[in-house]
């Protein structure tokens, strides 16, 4: 049972660490027109850091519940 939800909540921490990267990846815009170069950036929202903690946790929780599931 440990192993099933340490699987299921492994995949849910990459999920949700994909989430957390194209929510960063998404605040920023490049233009270039000839040798003009112009760099644009968002102030991150709140949802990004929120993918990344709830990325986290579901990766530690599913790494502790596969490492208790072995014995």
């Amino acid at each position: 049972m440990n192993k099933s939800i340490g699987i299921v909540l492994v995949v849910v921490g990459i999920i949700f660490g994909v989430l957390a990267y194209r929510a960063h990846d998404a605040n920023t815009a490049d233009l270039k027109i000839g040798k003009l170069e112009l760099s644009a950036e968002k102030k991150s929202d709140s949802s990004e850091y929120i993918y990344w903690g709830l990325a986290g946790a579901a990766l530690v929780g599913g790494i502790v519940a596969l490492a208790t599931s072995k014995k």
